[in-house]
């Protein structure tokens, strides 16, 4: 679908335009619908587990370095984080759902302008996409943490997976940005 304009413009560069917004609405589109089936399915895993009793005769780990209580309490700020991305992602995705045709078809005249509407898109876009993978990958390091009070391996192992993901974002996200 091209824009068309009441003066003359590039045809070529309004339909390069036009191809850039949807690649990148489509992009954000998949990324808030997978945040949310991961987060879901996170935060009902992370509750239900909370929830549960746990027989205290089960065999924990001999040298574990956090108690089963602190393990829950790890459990229940991966839960929080969960659903803060499924909201931050359902909130973003119902915004980008009423508001893509607008940043399309209600473009400024001069292509500068045009230019600035295109950048800001992304940038927010970004931001809100940073934000929705730090809460997750925080949310899977603090059950990692969890994770510890019954297999320190396995638990350490998800925490060092976590950060390396937590440090590779931020990398990814600064380069991006700046």
């Amino acid at each position: 679908m091209a824009i068309t304009f009441p003066f003359n413009r590039s045809r070529t560069f309004i339909v390069e335009f036009d191809r850039h917004v949807s690649i990148i609405t489509k992009f954000h589109q998949d990324i808030f619908k997978g945040t949310i089936a991961i987060s879901t399915m996170g935060a009902s895993i992370t509750f239900q587990v909370i929830i549960q009793q746990i027989d205290s005769s089960l065999n924990v780990s001999i040298h574990h370095t956090f108690h089963r209580r602190t393990a829950r309490t790890f459990l229940a700020i991966a839960w929080v984080l969960f659903m803060s991305a499924l909201g931050i992602a359902s909130f973003a995705a119902i915004l980008l759902a009423f508001n893509k045709d607008k940043v399309r078809k209600g473009i400024p005249l001069e292509e500068a302008e045009l230019e600035q509407t295109r950048s800001r898109y992304e940038l927010m876009a970004s931001i809100v996409s940073g934000i929705l993978l730090l809460l997750m990958l925080s949310a899977f390091f603090f059950s990692s943490l969890a994770i510890t009070s019954y297999s320190e391996g396995a638990g350490w192992a998800g925490c060092g997976l976590s950060g390396i993901f937590l440090l590779l974002l931020f990398w990814l996200w600064i380069r991006h940005v700046l």
